[in-house]
């Protein structure tokens, strides 16, 4: 609080007529008007900075709050794409989708992913003017089967149908890339929902009714996406983006040196361009060498491009010679005694083996042996000691039918 006082003039102690009286004490209110004027205006400076000087704390205590809900540690950034997804954790993006598609089954969840993954590549819902976090209304036909179109703004009149067919324990997603009237080409992709989509799909939470969604990317893309975009480039006469064919040939060279003949014939019968770098002299002659151990020299009478028919020549020979050839095993050696246990003899036989089952001896157990004769034939056959009775019965006499003798005591029939 400030406060002003203003001295008193001499006039009036030096005058004390009643004017002059009068003037001093008008001139003391106005004095004191005054000083309660300053006095009001103080407080109100006051007030002012007291509010201010409050606002100015609060905003401190938010401050101090935020600071402390700053996380500690290292910066883990969340998953843009699928294939940046971990275990548990999936792209904002695909959240979205999946809240918004309401899921009846593993299939409805698994075509949700695919869809996101083509839209990562570039492709675009026809039709759709917001696609962001929404599925297309008419994706889930009738029947079960689900039905997108979609279109990719760096390829004009270009269209690509995607039908998906749940077939079983499998999805089978076909899809159709038309650039004109007569260009179309399909690829086709067989995925099983449980090896992508947990059970846990039903509670709603979009993270754990996923996994392995790096290798669901991998697959799909490379399978399906990948290669519509490259048959669209090449059908627009534009240079490719990604695979072998955009290498320059000394690196590609490089590549085809390491694999092996199977695999350089398969890749030979992709396109025109991998066909020509397979057909290179150069790296006939290096497998030639490689396989053969045939090394053609300058001045030798074969050339470089007869090296692949001299491959030829030898590979066929090669498998002939397996056919034919014999196996022969080695003799294998006696087991040395003292590296392998002793063998033990075989039980001598009982002087008096037992009788047959159901005899003298068995039914009769408190019977010493010796008294009645040993067995002649045992279980197996006839004991050892008992020589046959090799004598032939005598033959009975046949009848007057010859067949069978005559029973005299039988009545006349």
């Amino acid at each position: 609080m400030i406060c002003v006082i203003l001295p008193q003039s001499n006039s009036s102690t030096l005058d004390p007529s009643p004017q002059t009286q009068n003037k001093a004490v008008g001139q003391q209110n106005m004095q004191q008007s005054h000083t309660v004027s300053v006095m009001q205006t103080s407080s109100d400076e006051t007030g002012s900075s007291s509010s201010h000087s409050a606002c100015e704390l609060e905003t401190e205590e938010r401050m101090e709050k935020l600071e402390g809900e700053e996380a500690v540690g290292p910066y883990i950034p969340e998953p843009m794409l699928c294939s940046e997804a971990e275990q548990g954790t999936i792209p904002h993006s695909l959240e979205m989708l999946f809240q918004s598609a309401q899921c009846h089954n593993s299939s409805d969840c698994l075509l949700v992913a695919a869809h996101l993954l083509l839209l990562e590549i570039g492709f675009l819902p026809q039709g759709c003017v917001d696609t962001v976090g929404k599925m297309p209304s008419s994706w889930r036909a009738t029947g079960g089967i689900y039905r997108l179109q979609y279109t990719h703004p760096h390829y004009e009149n270009s269209l690509a149908l995607v039908v998906a067919v749940p077939m079983g324990q499998a999805l089978v997603i076909n899809a159709t890339l038309k650039m004109s009237d007569t260009v179309k080409h399909a690829r086709k992709i067989v995925l099983k929902p449980v090896a992508y989509v947990t059970e846990d799909w039903a509670d709603g939470n979009a993270g754990a009714a996923y996994k392995d969604l790096k290798k669901l990317s991998r697959i799909f893309k490379d399978q399906l996406a990948y290669p519509l975009i490259a048959i669209a480039r090449e059908v627009l006469g534009l240079p490719a983006l990604f695979g072998l064919a955009v290498l320059p040939p000394e690196l590609l060279l490089r590549i085809l040196r390491l694999l092996d003949v199977h695999s350089v014939i398969l890749l030979s019968a992709v396109c025109t361009h991998l066909h020509s770098a397979t057909q290179d002299p150069t790296l006939w002659r290096h497998l030639l060498h490689r396989d053969f151990r045939v090394c053609i020299r300058h001045n030798s009478e074969h050339r470089n491009s007869d090296c692949k028919e001299l491959y030829k020549r030898r590979y066929k020979q090669r498998k002939e010679l397996s056919r034919c050839r014999v196996r022969s095993y080695p003799y294998s050696m006696p087991p040395i005694y003292p590296f392998t246990p002793v063998p033990t003899p075989p039980l001598p036989l009982p002087l008096h083996p037992p009788g047959i089952i159901g005899g003298e001896y068995d039914e009769r157990l408190s019977i010493p042996h010796g008294i009645f004769p040993p067995p002649r034939y045992g279980p197996t056959g006839l004991l050892p000691g008992h020589v046959p009775d090799l004598a032939i019965p005598p033959r009975r006499s046949l009848g007057p039918s010859g067949s069978r003798p005559a029973d005299i005591r039988r009545g006349f029939i």
